[in-house]
């Protein structure tokens, strides 16, 4: 599964074009009614105003599954701070995924995530710049009842359960390594904080064997 865009809401969208754009270093562009697109290697995250918004949503970037502690050292330069753990560590150890990951927030107090998975062939020798911001892999989706919304979503789109998290119905995977929509209860408290999930308005476009879906959320 890809995903080709998420559209998300967004209270002060200056602040984040001034982070994604001048601070990480990725490409941006204006859009009607004063949104704003920001481009991965692969895809996009459409930030649109709503100013009395208090959204904030959990999405993560693939990079090069060799340059976590590159990618880490990176934002520290960028003036960005690591969100610390609960073990103290600043790199979440995905065992079950075979992969590991950092967290940051951006102005808008968006967990924003970036996860090396060693299952894909994507190491680089570059080194590590706004380049190595490969894609949007996942993008969090609360919801009132995971389970309802999981089989519901399987027989709508054919998507299957990623390789199990801590296995309960607070928190399930659907799609592969290119693409996870993370269905996620309400209240559920976040993995890297202790804010809890809340359901905010959420659309998500998907490529799925080739063929596009929309998702909506709200």
């Amino acid at each position: 599964m890809k995903i080709k865009s998420i559209y998300l809401k967004c209270p002060n969208i200056e602040a984040n074009y001034h982070f994604y754009h001048h601070t990480l270093g990725l490409k941006a562009e204006w859009l009607a009614n004063g949104n704003l697109q920001i481009f991965t290697c692969n895809n996009s995250i459409i930030f649109e105003l709503e100013k009395k918004s208090k959204a904030f949503y959990h999405f993560a970037f693939n990079i090069p599954h060799n340059q976590l502690e590159a990618a880490a050292n990176w934002l520290l330069r960028c003036g960005i701070k690591l969100i610390e753990l609960e073990n103290q560590s600043f790199v979440a150890d995905f065992d079950t995924w075979n992969a590991k990951a950092i967290y940051f927030y951006d102005p808008q107090g968006n967990i924003c995530e970036f996860i090396a998975r060693f299952d894909l062939p994507n190491q680089s020798d570059a080194d590590f710049s706004p380049s190595a911001i490969l894609t949007v892999s996942e993008i969090g989706w609360v919801v009132g009842d995971v389970v309802e919304t999981v089989n519901e979503l399987m027989a709508a789109t054919h998507l299957k359960v990623f390789k199990k998290l801590n296995g309960n119905a607070q928190f399930v995977a659907l799609g592969d390594n290119e693409g996870l929509l993370l269905v996620v209860a309400k209240n559920r408290p976040w993995f890297s904080d202790g804010r809890r999930a809340e359901c905010f308005d959420t659309k998500v476009e998907l490529e799925i064997k080739e063929n596009s879906l929309e998702l909506f959320i709200n």
